[in-house]
C-alpha cells in the first residue's frame, strides 16, 4: 500500500508508519531460493505447501507473482524507497515468511528508512493470533501500539 500510495499522492493520505506482521513480500519465494522457506518447509503452523496453496489461489497466474504489487521487494531501486514511512516488521523465527520480512526491513534500511525488525524467537506464523496464551503475541501487539503512538506524536 505504501509503495502504491507514492504514485497517487493526491488521492491517498500519506502513510505515517508501516505495520508489517509476518508480511509476504516475495511471492516467488520457495524452499529452493529462500532460507526460511527451506528451514521451515515442514513446520506444522504454516508449511511451505500450504503457503503455496494460498499463493496459487491468490495469484493463479505465475507471471503476476513477481510484479511489485504482489511482491513489494521487487519495486525498482530508486528514490521511491527512501520516501516510504518508517516500518515495524514483526516475523516469527519458525515461519516460512521470516526471510521475506527480514529482506524487506533490510531494503528499507538500505534506502535510509527506519525499520524496526522484531524476530520473535521460537514462534511460528500464527503467534500473533495466540496473544491470549503466548507472551510473544502480546509483545507483538505492544510493538504495534507503540509504533502507532510514535507515528502520531
Amino acid at each position: 500500500m505504501c509503495h502504491k500510495a507514492l504514485s497517487y499522492p493526491t488521492l491517498v493520505p500519506k502513510f505515517l508508519v508501516q505495520l508489517l506482521m509476518v508480511p509476504v513480500t516475495d511471492n516467488t519465494a520457495l524452499p529452493s531460493n529462500t532460507p526460511s522457506w527451506a528451514e521451515n518447509e515442514y513446520v506444522c503452523a504454516l508449511p511451505a505447501a500450504k503457503m503455496l496453496w494460498f499463493r496459487h489461489h491468490y495469484l493463479p497466474n505465475e507471471k503476476d507473482r513477481a510484479e511489485p504489487e504482489a511482491s513489494p521487494l521487487f519495486y525498482p531501486e530508486g528514490e521511491a524507497w527512501s520516501k516510504l514511512p518508517k516500518a515495524l516488521v514483526v516475523v516469527g523465527e519458525l515461519d516460512v515468511l521470516r526471510s521475506e520480512g527480514e529482506a524487506y526491513a533490510d531494503k528499507l534500511r538500505k534506502h535510509g528508512v527506519e525499520a524496526d525488525l522484531k524476530v520473535m524467537k521460537g514462534m511460528p506464523h500464527p503467534f500473533l493470533a495466540m496473544d491470549g496464551v503466548l507472551q510473544q503475541g502480546k509483545d507483538a501487539i505492544t510493538y504495534m501500539v507503540e509504533a502507532l503512538k510514535m507515528a502520531f506524536v
